[in-house]
């Protein structure tokens, strides 16, 4: 917590449950309430320095489409740029495409739209599929003869991603 800019005041009344041991009843005693103290200082600071609730609830408006206008907005708007080759992609336009569509829709109304950004990926979706069937099946040996199409688009390498301190 520390390490996050987050000063930890002990208070007096804690820290004196925490200091007072003598037999092992009582030093368990003291492990148990640094551990309860500890806990509710980091679950307030999630909760409300870093507004979990609010960042869970902004996730599911767009990694779950809860809020898919934008999306469909964006795909319009985007739709000449993702149609490009994946290495000749400008992902500060698409960015900027995605911010606007962000700002033209009801996803306007999330305090934290700001966090989603968006990429472009190295490989194609279906490319990192087939890596991850690879991990599972050991045994086949056509599993790596999936090659990575000349021409992929930002169709199959564009993706959503959300920032989070």
């Amino acid at each position: 917590m520390r390490e996050c800019g987050y000063n930890v005041q002990v208070p007096v009344s804690e820290n004196s449950k925490l200091m007072t041991f003598g037999s092992n009843h009582q030093y368990l005693e003291c492990v148990k309430a640094a551990y309860e103290f500890a806990g509710g200082e980091l679950l307030s600071l999630i909760k409300e320095k870093y507004d979990l609730i609010g960042k869970l609830r902004s996730i599911k408006h767009y990694l779950l489409l809860d809020q898919g206008d934008f999306l469909v907005h964006f795909m319009d708007i985007a739709r000449e740029e993702l149609l490009k080759k994946h290495d000749e992609i400008s992902v500060e336009k698409l960015q900027s495409l995605l911010d606007l569509a962000l700002r033209t829709t009801a996803a306007a109304a999330d305090p934290c739209h700001e966090d989603l950004t968006c990429c472009v990926e190295r490989s194609s979706v279906l490319k990192g599929l087939s890596r991850l069937k690879d991990l599972d099946i050991k045994n086949v040996s056509h599993s790596n003869d999936l090659e990575e199409p000349i021409s992929i688009t930002g169709l199959e390498t564009f993706s959503l991603s959300y920032k989070v301190k």
